[in-house]
């Protein structure tokens, strides 16, 4: 079984570099850059949220590393508006990034993200 996926670029990996006034430290590119594969190649599952989407999972995570009580929310448990988009808020934070820009591999350069 193979899977067509687009690439996310740590901005380590681009031409532009990591700046650290400019970048988080769990920030990913987004890329047009699509490639191909087989499903054997997947190693773990991540998440590439927006920002405003990584603001609330960290919220969330937060209150639940300091053992309070469950964040409360409009939506029922098990359901999303758009399903499996955000984490839970115990998924581990090292699967969890954010994404502001747009890399093009070809150009080298960071470009307006369209959204």
């Amino acid at each position: 079984m193979m899977m067509s996926v687009l690439w996310y670029y740590r901005p380590e990996q681009t031409e532009v570099g990591r700046d650290p006034s400019i970048h988080g430290e769990m920030e990913v590119m987004a890329s047009r850059h699509k490639d191909d594969n087989s499903v054997a190649c997947i190693v773990d599952k991540c998440y590439a949220l927006s920002y405003p989407e990584y603001c609330r999972y960290r919220a969330q995570n937060k209150l639940c590393q300091e053992s309070r009580a469950t964040p409360f929310s409009p939506v029922p448990p098990g359901q999303s508006t758009r399903p499996g988009s955000v984490p839970a808020p115990d998924t581990d934070p090292s699967l969890v990034f954010f994404c502001r820009q747009v890399y093009d591999h070809r150009m080298g350069r960071v470009i307006k993200n369209p959204v």
